[in-house]
């Protein structure tokens, strides 16, 4: 018996998500196995133990106006916010747990860490005023420890499907250690972090104009210009 969740069917429900859930069902029960599907959204208890599979559909793509954080217990005061000063340093843990880590891609020139310091440092260059960006720079990669697998053509090459929205949830739940007292400069870091590989998939100007819609051409720029950086810091950009 494989047990799946549908976890925010009622609100997170574009693109017939109900479909893909059928499709996981039918799937297995052509391979004979037997399936269970259970349906969870806000304020419902849930045991992820008892569950093979969660899926997770996809919200409004006009987004929203705004977010509230449900039984957020966030204080300023529960934390040691990590100094600007220890950025980059033996003292900022995220930064060091990159430290040395081979990317294992044609891709990239450097090790991890290597890698983010040059592209914070290339923001630093075309963005001198903006920390919260430099601090994103710094960390954005941090998903890749968690998410890498080689590839199926024998290249040897890894892929890191997923290391932007899995860094973001990291940094989610260490606050402290992205360098920030102010609220909206954490969950700013986070968004930059989280959305750093979506200039990869715009390439037509009806893309561009409907993820300007969704986030502000402002926010839509600075992604451009953080991809930018990132690739510059491959050491394979042409």
């Amino acid at each position: 018996m494989i047990n799946v969740l549908h976890l925010y069917y009622d609100i997170l429900n574009l693109y017939g998500e109900n479909g893909n859930v059928r499709c996981i069902n039918n799937n297995l029960e052509l391979s004979n196995i037997k399936c269970k599907i259970d349906f969870k959204s806000i304020h419902d208890k849930i045991d992820f133990s008892k569950y093979d599979i969660v899926y997770i559909g996809s919200g409004d793509e006009e987004g929203f106006d705004e977010i509230n954080f449900v039984g957020w217990n966030y204080s300023v005061e529960d934390f040691k916010i990590l100094p600007k000063e220890d950025w980059m340093t033996d003292k900022d843990v995220i930064f060091k747990l990159m430290k040395d880590f081979d990317q294992k891609t044609h891709h990239h020139k450097y090790i991890l860490d290597k890698h983010c310091r040059l592209c914070a440092e290339k923001v630093k260059e075309l963005k001198p005023n903006d920390d919260v960006l430099y601090r994103a720079a710094i960390i954005h990669d941090i998903g890749k420890l968690f998410v890498g697998e080689p590839k199926d053509d024998g290249s040897g090459d890894y892929r890191y499907y997923g290391h932007h929205n899995y860094g973001a949830y990291c940094l989610l739940q260490n606050l402290d250690e992205i360098g920030f007292q102010n609220f909206d400069e954490m969950l700013k870091v986070l968004f930059y972090v989280n959305y750093h590989m979506l200039p990869f998939f715009i390439d037509t100007e009806k893309a561009r104009k409907k993820w300007e819609r969704i986030m502000g051409k402002d926010n839509l720029d600075t992604l451009f210009l953080f991809n930018k950086c990132d690739k510059y810091a491959t050491g394979r950009e042409d």
